[in-house]
């Protein structure tokens, strides 16, 4: 079988694969609709697009052969960590799970805060809630040490992955934005409506003297 007809790639005229379900390739209706699990698959094959090496999870029995001999077990237990966005970066929030599945549900509908300035001008704000994300962490002393000889360890530099992603999430971010202004111009139009019992005129008039802008003339579909 012709690899540029595999399931997922659509074939160029030029020779170049065109992934389908890449990031880049969905409208912003189907970004909108992505669920976490959704989103990181459609940033990998975004990724292969652009050919850049997508990050790889060994399975456990391909990382049990790099060790070849007698190898003691480590003395540590794997968790998954919530990272918590503040006013810069992400930051360890200490709570962790067994799995990244778990860690990731149990994020579904939450909201970050953080504390920006000081003293009287103290306050609370929103973080940017897609800037959520989970690492793995090892809790424990002991590492393992293998007697024998040892395969070379994988190893992947995932830099130009991580800039791609958060190029996707920026994307993300401004598309929810736009969408929830949207919703607010629509329900502060209908609002105005009904202050001026149906009469559009009158509404533009309202509008025009409370905000200051354009009226809104069309209620555009989300």
């Amino acid at each position: 079988m012709n690899t540029n007809e595999t399931a997922g790639v659509k074939p160029a005229t030029d020779g170049t694969l065109n992934v389908a379900g890449r990031y880049f390739g969905l409208t912003d209706a189907q970004k909108l609709a992505l669920t976490a699990d959704d989103l990181r698959l459609a940033i990998k094959l975004e990724a292969v697009q652009r050919g850049i090496k997508p990050p790889i999870t060994l399975e456990a029995h391909i990382r049990q052969s790099e060790n070849i001999g007698f190898t003691t077990p480590p003395d540590a237990m794997v968790f998954h960590e919530i990272m918590v966005p503040t006013s810069y970066n992400v930051e360890g929030s200490g709570v962790c799970f067994q799995t990244a599945e778990e860690a990731w549900a149990a994020m579904r509908g939450a909201f970050a805060v953080y504390s920006d300035g000081y003293g009287a001008t103290q306050r609370m704000k929103l973080a940017d809630s897609a800037k959520y994300c989970v690492r793995q962490i090892h809790v424990g002393g002991a590492t393992p040490k293998s007697y024998h000889t040892k395969l070379e360890e994988f190893f992947q530099d995932d830099a130009e992955f991580d800039k791609l992603s958060d190029e996707c999430v920026s994307d993300l971010s401004a598309i929810r934005q736009r969408e929830y202004d949207l919703k607010v111009t629509q329900q502060k139009r209908k609002e105005y409506l009904e202050l001026a019992k149906g009469n559009l005129e009158i509404a533009r008039a309202f509008w025009s003297r409370a905000e200051r802008t354009a009226f809104p003339e069309l209620e555009a579909t989300a």
